[in-house]
Parts: C-alpha cells; structure tokens; sequence
C-alpha cells in the first residue's frame, strides 16, 4: 500500500473523502489495541469504523465517487480491520463489492501507477479469499 500516504495527503481535510482517514484510523487503532492491550484503543477503533461505514455508504451514493481509488481503498481498508479486530469471515462481505466497483469503473480506468497497485491489492486479495473458501467448502 505504498501508494496510501500520498492519497491521504490528498484527501486531508476533505470532506467527502473522510471514509478514507475513518477507516485507516479503523485498522490502526485495532492493530495497536492488538500490540499493546490497551482496551481504550478497542473502542477507538469501532467508534472510527462506524464513522468509516457511515461516511462510505455516503461516498458509494455518488456515482463520480463510488469507484475512486479513495473509496475503493477505504474498503480495503475496511477488510484489514476486520482481519486486525478478529471480525474476518471466510466470506467477506465487502470482496463481492470491491468486484461489482472495479466493473463499474473499468480495468481501463486503473492507469496511474498507484490505482494499478490498487487494483493489484484487490484482485490478489480476491484469489487469496476463493483459494480460502475452496479449502473450507465454502461456495
């Protein structure tokens, strides 16, 4: 995710692009409430998540919004805190949406060396989870 720092400096303040900046602080509250053991970082980390799916579901009701690289790694995002929280299933409901998103936006559309790492992340993670469900039967 080299390319993460450069996007949350270009969405710093933004608004629209906060479900960004909620779900990283999301994931690096879990992981350190994780290492450390401290149970306020825990709560931290939900509260940030609620705000994260809060502020998506506003991001992916705008169609201009929808499938940027901010919305798309916000969900990403998402997907690393379930993992760190201990909330991850075999079936991730957000893979199913991550897919449907980069259909809407087209693999034409990924040009930019950092929205091609993107997509990149996305797909190997989306072998990764049908590799999982095969060996576990899920379908």
């Amino acid at each position: 995710m080299s390319y993460l720092p450069g996007l949350l400096a270009d969405t710093h303040g933004s608004l629209e692009d906060h479900h960004l900046h909620e779900a990283v602080l999301a994931a690096g509250c879990a992981n350190l409430a994780n290492v450390s053991g401290l149970s306020h970082l825990s709560g931290a980390a939900r509260s940030h998540y609620g705000r994260a799916l809060r502020t998506l579901a506003t991001a992916l009701s705008d169609p201009a919004r929808a499938c940027s690289d901010v919305t798309l790694s916000a969900i990403m995002m998402l997907q690393i805190y379930e993992v760190v929280s201990g909330s991850y299933t075999a079936v991730d409901p957000h893979s199913d949406g991550l897919s449907e998103l980069i259909r809407l936006r087209g693999l034409d559309k990924f040009q930019s060396p950092e929205s091609k790492e993107l997509l990149g992340m996305i797909q190997g993670r989306r072998k990764l989870q049908d590799l999982e469900q095969q060996g576990q039967g899920v379908n």
